[in-house]
């Protein structure tokens, strides 16, 4: 009997050791990778504002930089135009605003940046979003490698089954639709169209794009399936929302994992140009948690409060994050990104 106590002790002081050894193993690896954390983000660099509403990331002794620019509008009405010049001068354009003036202005832009089109990302087709496109193409289109849209379908704006609603969807704002279809079928062979959809990416050297909301035909209104994407380097990530709404943002917030890049903003862009339509209430801001919100209003609208854009300027400012407005400044709001 007592030779078999002595074995238990022996069995239960060796399980015991056992036991306090692979807690201190698996303590020293929690550490470390603790430490590991801790380094990196130590190492992180931060998004610094230098001068009015212009922004550096990363080390400014590096030679090469990317660009990205919310394109200022000197018009009345606002539309929405983002450019990406990378270190090589390649220039990439997000939408580009109306027809007529707007387009003008575009066609001035590419031609004193080289001239040429790395690609074109078109959000929906509202004729603030590709007026200056359509125009652009006509006798350009040799000038554009690349075209991304969100996939809308003919059928989309066809639709019977609800005449209220797509008596909304048929004004001359979305059949600009069709135009963008005459488009593509006449320049196809001179540029690439490519439809963008939730979880595409594309890279711009070093800078990535991700794709986070495109079409969807049981969204059944045309801002609502404009391209949401984030344009990110390393720990610095921007989200473009286009003309978003609280329907988008549901199904983002349904389908998408809450460790998907779209909810570590950085720098946010308010949705349908600070109108309060779309997105309503602060709920995109509380889930993105952005330090910085890009305004895309021109200074008519928010002098005269269109849609009440001053309500939906304050209740962002009112969550700590401060508003950028686009027409503070005649080259528009610029991001640096500086590589190694």
């Amino acid at each position: 009997m007592y030779m078999i106590v002595e074995v238990w002790k022996v069995r239960l002081i060796s399980r015991n050791i056992k036991l306090t050894l692979y807690c201190i193993v698996i303590s020293f690896m929690m550490g470390s990778l603790i430490g590991c954390d801790s380094t990196n983000s130590n190492k992180k660099n931060e998004l610094v504002k230098t001068e009015e509403n212009n922004f550096i990331y990363g080390n400014s002794e590096n030679e090469n930089f990317y660009e990205i620019t919310q394109l200022p509008f000197p018009t009345f009405w606002g539309g929405e135009a983002y450019s990406i010049i990378t270190p090589e001068g390649d220039l990439y354009l997000i939408d580009g605003g109306f027809q007529g003036e707007d387009g003008q202005r575009i066609a001035q832009y590419i031609e004193e940046h080289g001239g040429k089109v790395k690609a074109w990302i078109l959000t929906h087709p509202h004729v603030d979003h590709i007026g200056a496109f359509l125009d652009y193409m006509v006798s350009n289109a040799d000038k554009v490698e690349k075209v991304y849209y969100s996939p809308f379908t003919k059928e989309f704006f066809e639709e019977e089954e609800d005449p209220e609603i797509y008596e909304v969807l048929n004004n001359p704002n979305a059949i600009l639709f069709y135009q963008f279809l005459e488009i593509m079928e006449i320049t196809n062979e001179e540029v690439e169209y490519i439809p963008m959809i939730v979880g595409d990416q594309l890279s711009i050297g070093d800078l990535q794009l991700e794709c986070f909301a495109s079409f969807s035909p049981d969204r059944h209104d045309v801002n609502a399936n404009s391209l949401v994407f984030t344009i990110s380097y390393d720990d610095f990530v921007l989200l473009l929302t286009s003309d978003m709404t609280e329907l988008t943002l549901k199904d983002m917030e349904e389908e998408l994992s809450k460790e998907a890049l779209c909810w570590t903003a950085d720098m946010i862009q308010i949705p349908h140009h600070g109108y309060m339509a779309g997105i309503g209430s602060d709920a995109l801001y509380l889930a993105t948690k952005p330090e910085y919100a890009l305004l895309d209003c021109t200074v008519q609208e928010f002098e005269n409060n269109s849609v009440n854009i001053q309500g939906h300027v304050a209740m962002v400012e009112n969550l700590e994050i401060e508003v950028l407005k686009r027409f503070d400044d005649s080259d528009g709001n610029k991001i640096t990104v500086y590589v190694p």
